[in-house]
Order: structure tokens, then C-alpha cells, then sequence
């Protein structure tokens, strides 16, 4: 099937001050999030770039403020001059995590990362995505799933019309959904989910058929 056009969007943050006892992050999220209401969190742990799962964070915040975009600041901390990384779950776990800053030693920001979903293809009855989560993500062990909507966006409390689980345990892949017979002249959305909750709404693809 032919595809006229294609949007991606996300869940990003960054970190906009930092101090020895304060830091202070920006958020962007997805439309029609709350993150108050949904339990979005922050998490950070003495590490770089990377999110260790396994590891207990050395702070957390929930998000206080119902709005898609914003500031939020995790404060009584001891930073020492060691480098620094702060996920973004759309959740209250850090299984939940969907973005993250890493911080260098001196303050600066070195990199950020956000999960990704991108339609890579398509028939009448099938659409395949190609998703890409934190290195050392397992989808499968934490819940991520896909969900599938007739129009404009993916939705966090409208159910999906076809919906299917992460089956693997690999931090970015391709999975298959199989759909409604799809007609052209419409727009469709792929959603991905950070746990079992449709809260949990991390990035999406709308296509426009």
C-alpha cells in the first residue's frame, strides 16, 4: 500500500541546570499525556549514558504538574565530579524509563536518547514497525506492547482497535501487527508502550494511507 506521509513523535528530556544539591530537567511528552496523573517519573544514578536497570537510582521524582511539557527538579542531592545519567519513565518504575540525559562531570550535557517507533512496512491487513528502546531494555520482561488506531494518533485512554506484545528481549527490533482491512484516504497510528498501563505511552508513527 502506498504511504502519503509519515510523523514520529516522542518522549525527550534534558537537563537545563545542574548544582552540587539540584538537578533541574526539561521534558517534552507525548500529546495528551498527564504526567502527574500517570505517575511519570524521574530517576538518576552515577552512571554514563546508559540506564542500569539493575541498579537502585540514587534519586527519584515524580512529575508534579499535568502538562505535555515542562521542568522538573530533583533536589537534597550530593553531586560529586563524576559523570551522571537521569531517565524519563512514563511511569512509576524504572522499568518504565523511555528517555535519558547523561551529564559529564563538569555539568554539561553529552547526550540524550528517546524510544523511537518508525513504520517500516506495510499491506492491507499487516503493519510492521521498527521500535528502539534504552540499551539494556527487555521489552518482553517489563510489558512493552504496540497498539494500533484508526486516525490522527495513539491514544492513552481511547483502547486500541488491535494491539500485540513485545515478544523479545532486545532493545530495538521490528514486530507485526496484524489490522482491520486499511483504506486509503485515512490516517493511522502505532503507539509504544514503556508497561502493561496505556499511560505508559512513550513514542508513536502516524501514516497517512
Amino acid at each position: 500500500m502506498a504511504v502519503d506521509q509519515t510523523t514520529t513523535a516522542g518522549t525527550s528530556v534534558t537537563a537545563v541546570a545542574v548544582t552540587a544539591n539540584n538537578l533541574l530537567l526539561e521534558f517534552v511528552g507525548m500529546p495528551g499525556n498527564q504526567p502527574a496523573s500517570y505517575d511519570n517519573t524521574v530517576f538518576l544514578w552515577q552512571e554514563p549514558q546508559i540506564i542500569p536497570y539493575a541498579m537502585p537510582p540514587l534519586a527519584s521524582q515524580a512529575i508534579p504538574i499535568n502538562a505535555e511539557s515542562g521542568t522538573v527538579d530533583i533536589g537534597n542531592l550530593e553531586l560529586v565530579m563524576q559523570p551522571y545519567t537521569a531517565g524519563y519513565a512514563v511511569g512509576p518504575e524504572v522499568t518504565n524509563v523511555c528517555s535519558w540525559v547523561s551529564i559529564a562531570p563538569d555539568g554539561t550535557v553529552t547526550t540524550t536518547f528517546q524510544t523511537s517507533l518508525q513504520l517500516f512496512s506495510l499491506s492491507a491487513q499487516m503493519v510492521s514497525v521498527q521500535y528502539e528502546t534504552p540499551a539494556g531494555c527487555q521489552p518482553r520482561a517489563y510489558g512493552h506492547w504496540i497498539g494500533f488506531w484508526e486516525g490522527p494518533s495513539a491514544s492513552h485512554i481511547i483502547p486500541p482497535i488491535a494491539s500485540v506484545q513485545i515478544a523479545a528481549n532486545n532493545s530495538r527490533g521490528n514486530i507485526t501487527l496484524e489490522v482491520p482491512n486499511l483504506l486509503s484516504g485515512k490516517a493511522c497510528s502505532v503507539g509504544y508502550f514503556m508497561g502493561q498501563k496505556q499511560t505508559t505511552l512513550a513514542a508513536s508513527c502516524t501514516f497517512y494511507l
